[in-house]
C-alpha cells in the first residue's frame, strides 16, 4: 500500500500564504482543516503523491456571526463548538443543530470541521443534505480574489467539487430563512454511530393557515452527491400540511434510483426515503408550534 508521506508541511498565518501554497503545489497539495478524512483517506492509501501539507489552524476561521442577512461560518469551525450555540436550536435553524448531534462518534466531532464536512464531497456524510435544505454558499478566496458558490452547484462527485485550483472555502454563508420557517435532519444508519444509508435535510416555510409557502429538502446517500428533491418540494408548496398531503407529496421519490451500497439496495432505500423526507418535514413544521395530523 502506498504511504502518506508528505515532503513538506506548513501552518500559514493569513489566507493569502494559504493561497500562494496552493498556488505552487497544485494538485500535490492537501489542506489540513480537522483532518478526519484526509487520515481515513490516507490509511487506506488512497492519496499518496502529496507533496505538501497545509495546516489551516492558525487562520482564525473559527468564528459564527449573526447578521441581518443570515449566519457566517468560518470554515475551520470545530462541529462540536457549533453544537454548543443557541442559535442551532432555533426552530430555523435547527436542522443545521440536528446535523451536527447525528455526526458521530464525539471525538470525531472534536476536531472536524465545517467546511472540512462539505469539502470532502461524500454524500452519506450528515451536513451535505442539510446544507442543501438550508441553502449554503460558499466564500472561496484564490490568488486572483473572491468568489462565492452556491451550494447546489459544489459538489460534481466523490470526493469532487468545483473548486478551481489554488481555492480555499474561507467561509460558510446560511441565509436568514424568511419568518415561519421549521427545519429538520433525520437519518438512518445501520448502528447510531455509522455513516447514513440516507439522510435528509428539511426547511419549511408556513403560512398563518398552514400552508406550505416554500420547501427545500436535501437528500443524501441516494446518488453520488447531494441532491433537491425538487418534485416533493412542488408537491408541498401551496399546499397545506397535513399528514396525508406530506405522505402523497413523498411519492416522486419511488422514482429514485439509488445507490446501492452493501447495507441497503436500491428499493429499500427508496422506502426509507419516503419514510425520513415525512418525518423531516413533520418535525420542521412541529417545532413551528403547528399539528400536523
Amino acid at each position: 500500500m502506498p504511504l502518506f508521506r508528505p515532503k513538506d508541511y506548513f501552518k500559514p498565518q493569513s489566507l493569502n500564504e494559504t493561497v500562494e501554497l496552493l498556488a505552487k503545489y497544485g494538485d500535490k497539495a492537501k489542506l489540513l482543516a480537522g483532518g478526519t478524512t484526509l487520515y481515513e483517506l490516507a490509511k487506506r492509501g488512497m492519496i499518496p503523491e502529496v507533496e505538501a501539507l497545509i495546516d489551516m489552524q492558525s487562520l482564525n476561521l473559527e468564528y459564527t456571526k449573526t447578521e441581518d442577512e443570515g449566519l457566517k461560518i468560518g470554515s475551520t469551525s470545530i462541529l462540536s463548538d457549533l453544537l454548543a450555540q443557541d442559535v442551532f436550536q432555533q426552530p430555523e435553524y435547527a436542522a443545521i443543530g440536528d446535523a451536527l448531534h447525528e455526526i458521530r462518534p464525539p471525538q470525531i466531532r472534536n476536531v472536524a470541521t465545517l467546511g472540512g464536512e462539505l469539502c470532502a464531497s461524500l454524500a452519506f456524510f450528515d451536513m451535505p443534505a442539510t446544507a442543501l435544505a438550508m441553502d449554503f454558499s460558499l466564500l472561496v478566496l484564490s490568488p486572483t480574489g473572491e468568489r462565492v458558490i452556491s451550494i447546489d452547484k459544489f459538489w460534481i462527485d466523490y470526493f469532487l467539487t468545483t473548486l478551481k485550483k489554488g481555492e480555499v472555502v474561507t467561509e460558510i454563508r446560511v441565509p436568514k430563512p424568511p419568518k415561519g420557517t421549521g427545519s429538520a435532519f433525520l437519518k438512518l444508519g445501520r448502528t447510531a454511530e455509522d455513516f447514513a444509508l440516507v439522510n435528509v435535510g428539511a426547511r419549511i416555510t408556513v403560512e398563518g393557515d398552514g400552508i406550505c409557502k416554500e420547501a427545500r429538502i436535501g437528500l443524501g446517500g441516494v446518488a453520488r452527491v447531494p441532491i433537491r428533491a425538487t418534485k416533493v418540494e412542488a408537491g408541498l408548496n401551496g399546499k397545506k400540511l397535513s399528514l396525508s398531503n406530506i405522505v402523497e407529496a413523498t411519492k416522486p421519490l419511488e422514482e429514485l434510483k439509488p445507490t446501492a451500497s452493501i447495507h441497503g439496495g436500491p428499493e429499500y432505500k427508496r422506502a426509507i426515503s419516503k419514510v425520513l423526507v415525512r418525518d423531516a418535514v413533520k418535525k420542521a413544521v412541529e417545532r413551528l408550534g403547528q399539528t400536523v395530523s
